[in-house]
């Protein structure tokens, strides 16, 4: 298969909303091969974004710039989310996904979710925008690194906070996987710790939805102090699906 036929990779940034605090992911994404694509939500310096279809309607923008008419999308939690809702709407073009550290939302994550939007949204969100900070903070690999790259990326913090919580409860809004997936399947990749509380919160029906289950060392996916077979797995993942099924997509035919 000659080059023009290899898809784009198109990489959504996880509730952090930029692309910086995915150093490791990008370079391995960039060593499989074809153009990498990304960049930082829509609302990460300005009015939070209030829906989740605002978020897939910036993506799909940023979609509509590349030139490669196929894609493969890797979305890391937050961005799974929105990774799968535009796979919905880019059927023609999305040739696989890849999904880090998503979560399932059904109901009693949406009635959480409900709830979670019903209380003060100021004070919420400087607890949630905290509980997050002091998380990714303990799983860092470098701490002062990660504070100094927040103090070159973000604004105040309450604005930071209120963005926080806006993603998070976007996230009501979220739907399954589509089914039939696209040509190189709907790939899930989690942290071993994570995937045992999914399983148990719903029995292990919801990973009937995906393609393959894929599972790496650590709490969360994408913490940096996450094993390098993260990154490897998705290397080789989307390199497989960057250049499979091209004579599906509609500029090979």
């Amino acid at each position: 298969m000659n080059a023009g036929h290899q898809a784009a990779l198109l990489c959504i940034p996880g509730i952090g909303g930029h692309p910086a605090f995915h150093p490791t992911l990008l370079q391995a994404l960039r060593e499989a091969g074809g153009s990498l694509h990304t960049g930082s939500h829509g609302d990460f310096a300005g009015v939070p974004f209030g829906r989740l279809q605002q978020h897939v309607e910036h993506w799909a923008g940023v979609a509509g710039g590349i030139r490669s008419q196929a894609l493969v999308l890797v979305g890391v939690s937050f961005g799974a989310h929105v990774a799968l809702e535009l796979t919905r709407q880019l059927p023609a073009r999305v040739r696989g996904c890849i999904l880090i550290s998503w979560w399932p939302v059904g109901r009693p994550e949406r009635t959480a979710l409900r709830a979670l939007a019903a209380l003060p949204r100021a004070t919420t969100a400087a607890l949630l925008g905290r509980a997050l900070f002091r998380w990714s903070e303990h799983t860092a690999d470098d701490r002062a690194a990660l504070l100094q790259l927040r103090r070159a990326l973000y604004d105040d913090e309450h604005s930071v906070h209120a963005r926080l919580l806006a993603r998070l409860l976007c996230c009501s809004a979220a739907a399954p996987p589509p089914l039939p997936g696209p040509p190189g399947g709907v790939h899930g990749i989690w942290g071993v710790r994570e995937l045992a509380r999914w399983r148990a919160l719903s029995g292990g029906a919801r990973r009937t939805l995906f393609s393959q289950v894929h599972v790496v060392s650590g709490t969360h996916a994408i913490a940096t102090s996450a094993s390098p077979a993260l990154e490897t797995l998705v290397a080789a993942l989307a390199r497989r699906m960057a250049v499979d099924n091209g004579g599906a997509m509609p500029e090979d035919t």
